[in-house]
């Protein structure tokens, strides 16, 4: 059983991690992006990919919720986020945003309460 779980996103992230860390067998490791699923590979550090804790029916009732969401700006009834007629929340670019994060987000979910 694991006594730490260790989240890595970023390909840096394993070069200022410790050898000890990335080794030790009590730790699982989880990377979140494909460059470090491969350093971590060349590496040979056994770890799980995030990607792979999700199945086909889990990432499409995360993308219903996710258009559901894309137009919550639009269900707001109060006029103070307008100017000169314009809603300023639909100039910030919700699609990207829920992108990159709504996978991590599910991921990490299913991590900490695996």
């Amino acid at each position: 059983m694991a006594s730490k779980v260790l989240l890595i996103g970023n390909v840096s992230d394993i070069d200022i991690i410790s050898d000890e860390i990335l080794q030790d067998e009590h730790t699982k490791i989880f990377s979140f992006d494909l460059d470090v699923h491969e350093k971590l590979v060349s590496k040979k550090i056994t770890h799980n990919m995030a990607d792979n804790l999700l199945n086909q029916e889990q990432r499409m009732n995360i993308f219903d919720k996710l258009i559901e969401f894309r137009s919550w700006h639009s269900n707001l009834p109060s006029n103070k986020i307008k100017y000169e007629n314009v809603n300023l929340l639909k100039l910030f670019d919700s699609n990207e945003f829920l992108q990159s994060i709504s996978s991590k987000i599910i991921n990490m979910n299913k991590i900490i309460f695996r």
